[in-house]
């Protein structure tokens, strides 16, 4: 678990267990203990540490207040509208907090554009999640906590949905396929960019005659983009029955030479 995670699971911890101002004194505490730690075992200095368990504590004490006041729940309140202002502002800048979490996640991977939306998603996820918290505070005094709940989980995969089709999209768009050309010709095009032309007869093994490549794009994208196509649509092996290039670019690439052409297994 990353310090920061460390952190706010503390104020949540806190807040459950001690309450009050003991709640925001440990979560202060745990900040800066936290720093000391990490600074004097591993050498590193994290001072973003002492401001988050500064920051959480102010928010466990304004919640204190607000609740005393007769609003019940205020500090979760306010601890979703932090989180989203985090992840929403630290995306702006161009520097996701949430990538930088995930980085500490072993055998978690995703590209920074995937990141960014998902701060930006979850980001809105907490802001409005907070504000209708907020509105019903204000107007009833306090929140149901399965209401609170699964409100949450709604929203939540609401996000998730909206992700998976804007990642299927983005999947479909950057997909190599094959348009019809002239004659029989047909077009290898990538992300709308056109890599070259060939008559191809497709099948288990897929035969290719008469390829034209793109100028000045590289031998090994246009194979690299053919065999990417092929595979989903389930070919085991291609073969060039007449290749005009440079014969060590498609040895490089795999393929094997036999009196029936250039075979490569996918």
């Amino acid at each position: 678990m990353s310090p920061t995670l460390i952190v706010i699971a503390g104020y949540l911890a806190a807040d459950i267990f001690l309450g009050g101002y003991t709640a925001a004194l440990a979560v202060l505490a745990l900040g800066l203990g936290e720093f000391l730690f990490l600074l004097v075992f591993r050498g590193t200095k994290h001072p973003a540490l002492i401001l988050e368990g500064a920051v959480l504590a102010s928010a466990g004490l304004a919640g204190e207040m607000l609740a005393a006041l007769g609003y019940s729940g205020a500090g979760y309140v306010l601890l979703e509208l932090i989180l989203a202002g985090v992840l929403l502002i630290s995306t702006a800048r161009g520097k996701p907090w949430l990538a930088s979490q995930m980085k500490r996640v072993a055998g978690f991977s995703a590209g920074r554009e995937f990141t960014g939306e998902m701060s930006i998603v979850m980001g809105l996820v907490f802001l409005s999640h907070g504000i209708l918290l907020a509105i019903l505070i204000v107007l009833k005094g306090s929140v149901p906590v399965m209401g609170a709940i699964l409100t949450f989980v709604v929203l939540y995969l609401l996000a998730v949905f909206h992700l998976r089709i804007k990642q299927r999209r983005r999947s479909r768009e950057s997909a190599p396929r094959l348009v019809k050309g002239e004659e029989d010709r047909l077009i290898l095009e990538l992300s709308e960019e056109k890599l070259g032309s060939m008559v191809l007869k497709l099948g288990t093994v897929t035969i290719v005659t008469d390829v034209e490549i793109a100028e000045n794009l590289p031998v090994h994208k246009f194979l690299e983009t053919l065999e990417r196509y092929l595979k989903y649509q389930g070919c085991r092996a291609v073969r060039f029955t007449v290749w005009d290039g440079d014969e060590i670019t498609l040895e490089m690439s795999g393929y094997r030479k036999t009196p029936a052409g250039w075979n490569k297994i996918l």
